[in-house]
């Protein structure tokens, strides 16, 4: 199970990396990056996190209600800070500001390519 959970852990990390050195791509171009495509990754982002969720080792001692999934994955930033502080303690603190840099990394970079070139 720790696995898996660590396997999608690395694919958001990875599939955010790409999105952000895409994002930063575009914007060197000149183009702004799609809103379907901004859509798009914001499903997949949400979609990850609330399946590393659900394959967490630490979840077995989190009494969470049969529609928990369903709210990590519409209000992942309202509802992963709860989880990650019950199950962790202090320590998910710095694990939801991990999460959030990952979702909020193509942002800025593109902010940063546009102030350096512009």
């Amino acid at each position: 199970m720790k696995k898996i959970h660590n396997m999608i852990l690395a694919l958001l990390i990875a599939l955010s990396i790409l999105y952000a050195l895409f994002q930063a791509y575009l914007n060197l171009q000149g183009v702004d990056v799609s809103d379907s495509t901004d859509t798009v990754w914001s499903l997949v982002f949400a979609s990850l996190v609330a399946l590393w969720v659900s394959k967490d080792p630490k979840r077995q001692y989190f009494k969470a209600p049969f529609e928990f999934h369903a709210f990590i994955f519409f209000l992942w930033p309202f509802t992963l800070p709860y989880y990650l502080v019950k199950t962790r303690g202090g320590v998910g603190v710095a694990q939801y500001l991990g999460f959030l840099g990952m979702k909020l990394l193509s942002f800025f970079g593109g902010v940063a390519i546009y102030f350096y070139y512009s």
